[in-house]
């Protein structure tokens, strides 16, 4: 209780530098939207560059080593060192063999590379001419903010329902022994919690989805606050978003389960001889996160789909899934590229702001006269730089993604390509081949001009 009074007095005397670390977050996320609408590119292939060169400086590493040459001298690791010479010439093998793959793959797939990077300019233009749409990730947070309050409690009236069994005097919780029904309403509790986050999850990606695509095809056309009219489609498909919203919920409630049983297993796989437990439980985890990651991919083109054509839920993913299979390299070029700049601005804002409000925190005289400890303030900086650059980047790979798969249904719907692009996406594939789709749109029903 005294490191929580002490924490709350020092919240007291520096909550205004929170809100101030909050503000320089907000800058340096549109500051990094401004450096990547026009640096996107020198990064994208000095990234290549410095992964070409990596491989082939840790091939030639390695194979110097293997034939024991006093070129390396002491600047080989101990790791390294240690390794016999036949490994090491196979291990300088495999990078050089990566290398000269990477390298001819970067030159056959160079214009896939550049729309990708044309894609993630046009994000960037999209927050920049809608900027209202920064607002939508805190508006549903603040309400699942207030279900979970309501979760927690419904939790807690569930858990006093039970027979307390021990109750220390000077503690508020016990010991508590629960009956076959209450333990069936508590998986079903917590079958709850997990589907609506995953709803109040898809909800948010779904008005964003929404607002870009509005953003992409009526971009020349007079129309109300796409924000306004997004929300008001997501009214219309709720059904479909819970849909999407409960197979991510079925299959954390899974992952949670495996877990769970994962516990007993560890002990079971310390002793002798039961090494498939371990095994089976290991693969179980496995797959059902790569699953996972593959249903969340699928779930935000569905939703795209349904914000562009109004299908249910299982028709929009099916033309979302042939869509991709369709366009699969230009959704692979895109998704590795964009997570690697979702990733970069949420460290550069995380890090950022939370070192600048710890200098300021440590330099004005204020906090070093008034404050226990500047560790509380700059957690609570840090926690918040986290929040906004997670935002920040959550809208800009939403909009990244829905814009690539509007250019891909714009690119198939019209013979003379995309007619709706973006001036510079525009100039930009036309300098390029077209592509060959693997499997003709019209061999699976897709959409036409009316549909959209």
């Amino acid at each position: 209780m005294n490191i929580f009074f002490k924490a709350a007095a020092d919240l007291s005397e520096g909550w205004w530098m929170i809100a101030c670390v909050g503000l320089i977050g907000i800058l340096l996320g549109y500051l990094y939207m401004v450096f990547m609408r026009f640096c996107s590119g020198v990064i994208t292939w000095g990234l290549l560059v410095f992964y070409e060169i990596g491989l082939l400086g840790f091939g030639a590493l390695c194979f110097l080593e293997a034939i024991h040459s006093p070129i390396v001298g002491d600047i080989v690791p101990e790791a390294l060192s240690s390794i016999s010479s036949t490994a090491l010439r196979t291990i300088s093998y495999t990078c050089f063999g990566i290398a000269v793959v990477s390298l001819l793959l970067m030159c056959l797939l160079q214009g896939r590379i550049k729309l990708a990077v044309a894609v993630l300019k046009a994000s960037v233009n999209f927050v920049e001419d809608v900027r209202t749409v920064m607002l939508v990730p805190p508006f549903f947070f603040l309400i699942s903010l207030i279900f979970y309050i309501f979760w927690i409690f419904s939790f807690m009236y569930l858990m006093g329902s039970n027979e307390i069994t021990h109750k220390p005097y000077q503690l508020p919780f016990g010991n508590v022994s629960w009956n076959d029904v209450s333990r069936w309403l508590l998986i079903v509790h917590v079958f709850g919690l997990v589907w609506v986050h995953a709803f109040f999850h898809a909800i948010p990606q779904f008005v964003i989805a929404s607002t870009a695509c509005l953003w992409y095809f009526r971009k020349s056309q007079k129309q109300e606050s796409p924000i306004t009219t997004s929300l008001c489609r997501s009214l219309l498909h709720l059904g479909s978003i819970a849909m999407g919203a409960i197979l991510i919920g079925l299959l954390d409630y899974f992952r949670m389960m495996v877990s769970i049983i994962e516990k007993p297993l560890n002990a079971a796989r310390r002793s002798k001889g039961n090494c498939c437990a371990r095994y089976f439980g290991g693969c179980a985890k496995s797959c059902l996160g790569c699953f996972e990651a593959c249903l969340k991919f699928i779930n935000r083109h569905a939703y795209v789909q349904i914000a562009m054509t109004g299908k249910g839920f299982c028709h929009a993913t099916r033309d979302a899934f042939y869509l991709i299979l369709r366009n699969n390299i230009r959704f692979g070029a895109l998704h590795g590229l964009g997570a690697v700049f979702v990733f970069f601005g949420q460290v550069f804002i995380t890090v950022s702001s939370t070192f600048i409000g710890y200098l300021l925190i440590r330099n004005i005289t204020y906090f070093q006269e008034n404050l226990i400890s500047p560790l509380v303030l700059t957690l609570f900086c840090f926690l918040l730089s986290l929040i906004l650059g997670h935002t920040f980047m959550s809208v800009y790979g939403v909009a990244a993604d829905t814009i690539i798969h509007c250019y891909a249904m714009d690119d198939e719907l019209h013979d003379d390509g995309a007619k709706h692009a973006p001036k510079y996406l525009e100039d930009l594939v036309n300098k390029h081949a077209r592509k060959v789709p693997l499997l003709r749109a019209e061999d699976h029903n897709s959409i036409n001009d009316n549909d959209v």
